[in-house]
């Protein structure tokens, strides 16, 4: 493995995939789990089109967009639509960041011409594979040719004539975070369009409402002082939070509270067909005085906490062709979700309703952000749509904080909280303690006097991860909760690498804690915690802890309970089949079980509407830390009995955790945990739809690391 490889590695998380080219032999790594001592080892994938299997894994956004009807007839309507203005004889298109290539094919339709062709762009050589295959199948390979790179990479001189149309659908939630403005600039500056081009999409606007921040905290904020025993995170939290995160309208108004109309944070829009419009490389900032709703006594404040937004595209100049993701606009869709941006500590205002804020919103070239201040005297809110201030050079945006919004909701489990401050209080006293999740939060609470006897633990806080996370551990354990250094280590290695040595006092450990809680694996709870019990095996082979050692939590059981959605969901993963009238049958053959057989990680109980069809049960009980004595590992049956009749879209899987055995629980099926573990499952004839009459049963098969290499399994029938 080279140095770059390597990197690619060391930087990469468990929802990463992997794909190199090595001397013209593709290479896929996947990740799973180290059995013998916890965190990732990559684990290359040599099954067929296993490149393209595992990208399309990745990439939840894809066949979600491509059953998006109303998206798809647009696109189509904007493409027939300015072919018929192409001038002379016209015959080159282009088309950045192809996926399957059905916007090229779109062209190459509605340009009845066998001299006419279209280069289509496609920087992932996977879904460039893909998508040659598709075209292929469309007989359409004579007229569009994929090319498995970037945009920057073209040269005007590569193709017959000046592009008379470019599409492209590089947008994301925020609109321009997948680098549409970038793109579209760098090939005007090169000429490798011009303004003779037509250019599909061609503008976009984006509208925002201010939310208070009682509807927000939880996902900008660290928990308040004592909600976990004794630990402080200080004036930590005043830069916890500056990043947009996708937050789908379903239940926008249920668990946010908005506090103000819509209004368009940049007067202008975003022009995309217009080389002199493009914003700059630097971007824009302005200014928008924006009143807040409602009124009434003295005492009628709201502190401002956020800002939701969402985006109107129209797809061709002057056509009426317009596409909005603001919720209902159109049939439900998954891929492009409104934003929500969580105001920092500082930048969060109160105010009477009925009064005013001013609104400073910003954008760079791929990201979207706002800060929010009282009005200034004299001020008065623009109409919709008037000039909303001065437009100047912007700002860097924020640092992105150290831990996810995901993160935050999870450190803001009123449940969790309970959990382990009860547990944890009957902790063994003068123990020595190794904290093994990344950030030392549960080694905090044993450290400080809430716990019998606190005062007199040693504790050693295992660091797994970047390197960043430590040092932000350092700093909420040293300036915010004032340990004692002697009696208090943050070691940042991995488990493997850890010796009695690192440890405080340069003594075995007789307590092991956890959060399962690790950076790598962002927020599966799954992946946590069977990494929590490897690792936990792995130190006792080491040497690292006593015989006999406690651990905490002592049992977790792998859940799952059967669901039913209520909004549309079902239907925005399923086999795609055609788009268009154009063939997709090449997708569904490597794609179409990608979210029966891989987890769809979802903000399931705050985003979307759903139903629980079946009771709960546990598929296996894991000892943590005792080593399983089947060679195939881990794992069990659970037969969940259906109590609502009806159709059966999906299971999920959580994780109950066991303080100390036969102690109290805590499941992780609940609104604080942001990433639940969505499984679609199908008929026996690989269809959906099967309607299940209460009493009926479903059986899921639980399987960690059963030899297939995944990190775990899950089988249900």
């Amino acid at each position: 493995m080279n140095a770059e490889m390597l990197a690619s590695v060391n930087a990469a998380t468990s929802s990463d995939v992997l794909t190199f080219c090595i001397e013209d032999f593709e290479i896929t790594l996947y990740p799973s789990l180290d059995r013998e001592s916890g965190g990732l080892r990559w684990l290359q994938d040599t099954t067929e089109n296993a490149a393209i299997r595992r990208h399309l894994a990745t990439k939840r956004w894809l066949i979600p967009m491509l059953l998006d009807t109303p998206r798809n007839t647009l696109y189509a309507k904007a493409i027939s639509q300015a072919v018929a203005k192409f001038r002379g004889d016209s015959t080159t298109s282009l088309d950045i960041g192809t996926g399957t290539g059905l916007l090229a094919m779109l062209t190459a339709f509605a340009k009845a011409d066998s001299n006419f062709r279209v280069m289509s762009l496609e920087m992932s050589s996977p879904m460039a594979d893909l998508a040659s295959s598709i075209v292929s199948s469309n007989d359409l390979s004579d007229r569009v040719e994929i090319k498995p790179i970037h945009s920057e990479s073209v040269q005007p001189d590569s193709m017959s004539s000046v592009p008379s149309l470019c599409t492209s659908e590089l947008l994301d939630y925020q609109l321009i975070g997948e680098g549409i403005i970038p793109t579209l600039r760098d090939l005007f500056q090169r000429s490798v369009i011009t303004k003779d081009s037509v250019v599909v999409p061609s503008n976009g606007q984006i509208y925002a409402r201010l939310l208070s921040f009682e509807g927000v905290r939880r996902y900008g904020s660290f928990p308040e002082d004592g909600m976990y025993e004794n630990v402080s995170f200080g004036e930590y939290g005043e830069s916890c939070c500056h990043r947009v995160i996708p937050f789908q309208g379903l239940k926008v108004g249920e668990q946010l509270e908005f506090v103000s109309d819509k209004f368009a944070p940049f007067a202008d829009g975003f022009v995309f067909d217009d080389a002199d419009m493009i914003p700059p490389p630097e971007g824009r900032v302005s200014k928008v005085d924006v009143e807040i709703e409602g009124g009434g006594g003295d005492d009628d404040e709201v502190v401002v906490g956020g800002v939701y937004f969402y985006w109107d595209l129209e797809l061709l100049r002057n056509s009426g062709l317009k596409y909005s993701t603001e919720y209902g606009a159109q049939q439900f869709q998954d891929h492009w979700p409104g934003s929500l941006f969580v105001l920092p500590e500082l930048s969060r205002v109160k105010v009477k309703r009925g009064g005013a804020v001013e609104v400073t919103c910003e954008h760079d070239d791929s990201n979207v952000w706002f800060t929010v201040a009282a009005q200034r005297k004299g001020n008065k809110r623009p109409k919709l749509g008037d000039d909303a201030g001065n437009v100047i050079a912007a700002r860097v945006p924020p640092a992105l904080p150290a831990f996810s919004v995901a993160r935050l909701n999870m450190l803001n489990s009123p449940g969790r909280a309970k959990f382990f401050n009860g547990a944890l209080s009957l902790a063994l006293e003068g123990a020595r303690i190794l904290d093994v999740s990344d950030f030392c939060l549960l080694g905090l609470i044993l450290n400080s006097t809430g716990a019998e006897g606190g005062t007199n633990n040693s504790v050693t806080s295992l660091e797994s991860c970047d390197p960043k996370v430590a040092m932000h551990s350092a700093t909420v354990a040293q300036l915010y909760n004032g340990v004692d250094v002697d009696k208090f280590a943050i070691v940042n290695c991995a488990a493997s690498d850890l010796l009695v040595d690192h440890l405080v006092g340069g003594e075995k450990v007789n307590l092991i804690v956890s959060e399962c809680w690790y950076e790598k694996m962002e927020d599966n709870v799954i992946l946590c915690a069977l990494n929590f019990h490897y690792t936990c095996a792995g130190l006792l082979k080491q040497g690292i802890s006593t015989e006999g050692c406690a651990v905490f939590p002592s049992v977790f059981r792998i859940m799952a309970v059967a669901i039913r959605f209520r909004d549309g969901m079902q239907d925005a993963y399923k086999r795609v089949k055609e788009v268009e009238g154009f063939d997709h049958s090449d997708l569904d053959a490597v794609g179409a079980d990608c979210y029966e057989n891989y987890d769809l990680g979802i903000d399931l109980f705050n985003q979307y509407n759903f139903e629980v069809v079946s009771e709960a049960k546990d598929c296996c009980c894991v000892e943590v830390g005792i080593e399983e004595t089947e060679s195939a590992g881990l794992g069990g049956e659970g037969v969940l009995k259906i109590k609502n009749a009806g159709v059966v879209d999906a299971v999920v899987c959580f994780v109950e955790f066991e303080a100390f055995k036969g102690g109290g629980t805590f499941s992780t099926f609940e609104k604080h945990f942001s990433s639940q573990r969505v499984r679609f499952r199908k008929d026996e004839d690989g269809k959906r739809g099967k309607v299940y009459e209460v009493g009926d049963e479903l059986t899921v098969d639980f399987r960690a690391d059963d030899g297939s290499g995944e990190p775990y399994s899950v089988y249900i029938t």
